[in-house]
């Protein structure tokens, strides 16, 4: 019979328990969308990926369901599968004052869907790949997928209260994709602006006015 010790060592040797603080993502901003976001926002496109990285509070590995229809050759009816659904993805962002991360969304819709014009835009010219990996306490990879032709379709509203004096700003994106692939995580390098995260805690510390001021001094300054 198994006890509490055995429970222990099995964890420990498997690098200890998976932590839904630990990830990262990586997402790769169509140059249709970088274009926009420069011309129309005045915005610098080329740290994106990491801005977004950063203010990413929240997201999910991709799920899939296995399609099947019952097929019944004798008594019993038998389930059987002729496909599959990937689920979309949703990513939370922290906004800074800026409203970056909102305006490149912002800048990716745009060159979606000619909102003016109604006329949708070539499929091909607005997609990017994401990246989502999971992360140890080490913050070496544990599990990594990559969302292959992604671009978002959903925009969530931002709500604004007079009462929420000290509530902080988010922004909620979903994004589908053709499909998705198990990238290998043993050969995961933590990108350089990653490294910032060894003096942070948590991501609840972007709710700290000195770590944002610290943030924007850091990351924002070109």
């Amino acid at each position: 019979m198994s006890n509490i010790e055995d429970l222990k060592s099995m964890v420990s040797g498997r690098k200890g328990l998976a932590l839904t603080n630990r990830y990262q993502v990586k997402i790769s901003i169509p140059t249709t969308a970088q274009s926009i976001l420069i011309s129309k926002y005045g915005q610098v496109a080329g740290n994106a990926a990491r801005v977004l990285d950063l203010m990413c509070d929240a997201t999910s590995l991709p799920g899939r369901q296995i399609m099947t229809i019952d097929y019944q050759a004798n008594k019993q009816s038998i389930k059987v599968p002729h496909g599959f659904i990937n689920e979309d993805v949703s990513f939370t962002f922290l906004l800074t004052g800026d409203y970056y991360a909102k305006k490149v969304f912002d800048a990716w819709s745009e060159a979606i869907m000619g909102f003016g014009s109604y006329r949708a835009k070539y499929l091909e010219t607005h997609l990017g790949d994401v990246e989502i990996y999971q992360l140890n306490k080490d913050q070496t990879g544990a599990y990594a997928v990559k969302l292959k032709n992604a671009y978002p379709t959903t925009f969530a509203a931002i709500g604004l209260e007079n009462t929420a004096e000290n509530s902080t700003q988010k922004f909620a994106v979903s994004m589908t994709y053709e499909n998705f692939e198990y990238l290998n995580s043993n050969s995961y390098n933590i990108i350089q602006w990653k490294l910032f995260w060894k003096e942070v805690k948590s991501r609840d510390q972007f709710r700290n006015e000195s770590f944002e001021k610290t943030f924007q001094k850091e990351f924002t300054t070109q």
